[in-house]
């Protein structure tokens, strides 16, 4: 890759890169912690990645999943295998296209993504609460521009 006038050489943009990689993961990490409620539930994190690809209280197909996850379809579909065995989760054949199956939360599965979804709220508002509302905004808008770029390096 060549450079072109007036860019940062690529290693200084390879160190930043990795740089924002181990700050994002230890952000991440951070608000994923759900250690309270993990120990509460005896849940592990794929498990609870699973939980979270549910994001309202509907039906929704394997595939709709695994994209909310950004898994793979055959990972997105043993983890949806564990929920199911303990009664966190059921599938159901779709009505209209017997093909087709349909995922939902129990009772259980909904009370338990509950209590994950506080807690992540939780550490998102501890974290972010520390920032000015000018740092958060430009935070935000930083995040959003850098979206859209990544967007068109991961399209090309």
């Amino acid at each position: 890759m060549a450079e072109e006038s007036g860019d940062k050489p690529v290693d200084e943009f390879d160190g930043q890169v990795l740089k924002v990689r181990n700050l994002l993961i230890e952000f991440l990490n951070k608000v994923a912690d759900y250690q309270d409620a993990r120990k509460q539930y005896d849940f592990g994190m794929s498990r609870l990645k699973a939980l979270t690809a549910f994001k309202e209280d509907k039906e929704y197909t394997m595939t709709e999943l695994s994209r909310n996850a950004y898994m793979s379809m055959p990972t997105m579909t043993d983890m949806v295998d564990s929920l199911v065995e303990e009664g966190i989760a059921e599938r159901r054949r779709d009505e209209q296209d017997r093909r087709v199956v349909k995922v939902t939360l129990t009772e259980k599965g909904k009370k338990m993504r509950k209590v994950f979804m506080e807690r992540r709220r939780k550490e998102v508002e501890d974290i972010f609460g520390r920032l000015s509302l000018s740092d958060r905004k430009e935070l935000l808008d930083a995040m959003e521009r850098a979206c859209t770029i990544l967007k068109k390096i991961h399209a090309s």
